[in-house]
C-alpha cells in the first residue's frame, strides 16, 4: 500500500524551531551543513553526510540542552553514541515509520546489520564477531571490539528496532570463540563486568 501525504518524510526544521518543546518526531536524518555536530560522550567528527538517529525527548539532559539553546540531544541509529544538533546549523528530515515496504530509517537499520553480520561471518578472529541475547520480545546485538588472552571488550549495537540492552553480561569462552555462557553481574570501578571461573571477563563499553 503506497503512503498518504501525512506519512511521507519532510523536512521539520522550521518546525522544530516554532516549537516550544522537545518534538515528537523520533526517527529522523539529519545533516550539518558547514559544522559537525557535537557528540556528547566522544569527539566529533564532521560529515556532510546524511546520519540517521532518533530525538531523546524525555530524558533529563536532553531537556537541559533543549531548554538551554534549543539543541536536540540525538542518538546514534547504530552506534551507542549521542550527538548534539542544532536545528538552526542542521537540516532534519522527519522519518515516518513504516513496513511494507520499510521506510528510509528501517532500511538503513538492516542494510547496516547485514553488513555487520557479513563482517561477522568473515572474521577469523573474536574482533569483529557479533551476537545477540535474548532481551523481552527481541535481542540485544553486540560486537566484539577488542580482544586479548584473557579478556575481551563488547559494544552494543542498535540492529534491534526496539533497541534492547541486556541487564547481563556475556562471557566469550576465548578458548573456542564459540561459546557462550551468561554470568551474575559484578561491579568494578564504575564498570560493569561479568567474571566467569577462570577470572575471564567481559566487559560492557
Amino acid at each position: 500500500m503506497p503512503k498518504t501525504k501525512d506519512e511521507q518524510p519532510r523536512d521539520v526544521t522550521a518546525e522544530i524551531l516554532k516549537s516550544d518543546k522537545i518534538p515528537s518526531f523520533y526517527q529522523i536524518k539529519f545533516k550539518a551543513n558547514g559544522t559537525i555536530p557535537e557528540m556528547l560522550n566522544k569527539k566529533g567528527r564532521g560529515t556532510t553526510e546524511w546520519a540517521y538517529g532518533l530525538i531523546v525527548e524525555h530524558d533529563d539532559d536532553a531537556k537541559k540542552h533543549w531548554k538551554l539553546n534549543k539543541c536536540l540531544v540525538v542518538e546514534d541509529a547504530i552506534l551507542p553514541k549521542k550527538y548534539l544538533v542544532n536545528p538552526r546549523l542542521f537540516d532534519i528530515i522527519y522519518i515516518p515509520f513504516a513496513y511494507n515496504p520499510y521506510d528510509e530509517y528501517t532500511t538503513f537499520v538492516e542494510e547496516e546489520f547485514e553488513k555487520a553480520q557479513k563482517r561477522s561471518w568473515a572474521s577469523k578472529t573474536l574482533v569483529g564477531k557479533m551476537f545477540s541475547v535474548g532481551v523481552g520480545d527481541g535481542n540485544a546485538y553486540y560486537v566484539v571490539t577488542k580482544a586479548t588472552k584473557t579478556k575481551v571488550t563488547i559494544e552494543w549495537r542498535g540492529f534491534c528496532l526496539d533497541r534492547w540492552v541486556d541487564n547481563i553480561s556475556v562471557v566469550v569462552d576465548l578458548l573456542t570463540g564459540k561459546e557462550l555462557k551468561q554470568w551474575s553481574m559484578v561491579r568494578k570501578s564504575g564498570r560493569k563486568q561479568a567474571i566467569d571461573k577462570k577470572k575471564k571477563m567481559v566487559d560492557i563499553a
